[in-house]
């Protein structure tokens, strides 16, 4: 059964449409894709879908509003990257960022 090249899925691209462009994830719709970490552990990505929904400066915003202080955290074009050297911390900050960008 020949199904022809239209049904082909190319594993090569995310099928939401997101495309590397240099290190910079962008999806056809022109929203931003962040890279977020917890020291050197990738966690997921925060797309910045709506005008006003805090960029990259969301997560921030997230884990303050879940009692996350005084965190060291920095942002540049791709990834979001918290630092922290109590293991435990770490742990609870990737538990909780992980249900936090699976719903975003």
């Amino acid at each position: 059964m020949d199904f022809g090249r239209r049904n082909q899925i190319s594993l090569l691209r995310p099928l939401d449409g997101t495309e590397d462009k240099g290190g910079l994830f962008t999806n056809d719709l022109g929203h931003k894709r962040y890279h977020v970490y917890v020291n050197d552990t990738y966690v997921g990505d925060k797309l910045s879908i709506a005008q006003g929904d805090g960029d990259a400066y969301a997560v921030d915003d997230f884990l303050k509003s879940r009692g996350f202080n005084d965190l060291d955290i920095d942002h540049d074009d791709e990834t979001i990257t918290i630092k922290t050297q109590d293991v435990d911390l770490a742990t609870q900050l990737r538990r909780h960022l992980s249900v936090y960008l699976s719903i975003r």
